[in-house]
């Protein structure tokens, strides 16, 4: 992926961006029903935060068993983790909003609102 200030895509870049927010759109619902899930096991707390549309979440670590942490269970979506986190700066700083528009609206993908 290219640097998140950068305009130039490519085109196979472009389409990988667009499956990827595509696929994203598509599980919203999963996305919600698991949250809901994990607060009613305990795992995590969602609050209604200040604005509307955003929850705050806050994850229940001593409720959470050590090995689910385990860096081996998780390898890959810790090097895609990774991969993003140096492709688009400030990244734990970004609102939804933000994120969406430097990875996908400035590398050419037209994107919908959800």
């Amino acid at each position: 992926m290219i640097k998140s200030t950068e305009f130039s895509a490519s085109k196979q870049e472009k389409e990988i961006l667009y499956e990827s927010y595509k696929d994203g759109v598509t599980q919203i619902t999963r996305f919600n029903s698991l949250l809901i899930t994990l607060e009613k096991r305990g795992l995590i707390t969602l609050r209604k935060s200040k604005s509307l549309d955003t929850l705050d979440l806050t994850l229940n670590k001593g409720e959470i068993p050590k090995e689910f942490f385990s860096k081996k269970e998780f390898a890959n979506e810790y090097e895609k983790i990774k991969k993003l986190k140096s492709s688009v700066e400030r990244i734990t700083a970004l609102s939804l909003d933000t994120f969406i528009e430097r990875v996908y609206k400035n590398n050419g993908v037209k994107t919908w609102h959800v």
